[in-house]
């Protein structure tokens, strides 16, 4: 089963790929990441929401037939923990 997003103008992934690059080019350098590349960074990151909902809810259905008392939850990564923490 494919999953299609239905996020506006999802970026390609040569556009992912040249994000990767930005950023680790700008945090090598001492560098804060541009305005730029956090937009993208948070439009990428966000254009997984749906499909770890869907996951989600799967999980926590068949969780229900395994253990009654079960916790599922989950939560998209914040940016501060997709990227490292500035070098002083």
């Amino acid at each position: 089963m494919k999953h299609t997003s239905k996020i506006a103008n999802p970026l390609s992934k040569n556009q992912i790929r040249n994000l990767g690059d930005r950023l680790r080019r700008e945090i090598k350098d001492n560098n804060p990441p541009s305005e730029e590349s956090l937009s993208h960074l948070e439009r990428y990151r966000v254009s997984f929401k749906e499909s770890l909902s869907d996951v989600f809810n799967i999980v926590s259905e068949v969780s229900k037939s395994v253990r009654k008392d079960r916790v599922v939850t989950y939560r998209l990564k914040k940016i501060e923990t997709i990227l490292p923490p500035k070098l002083d």
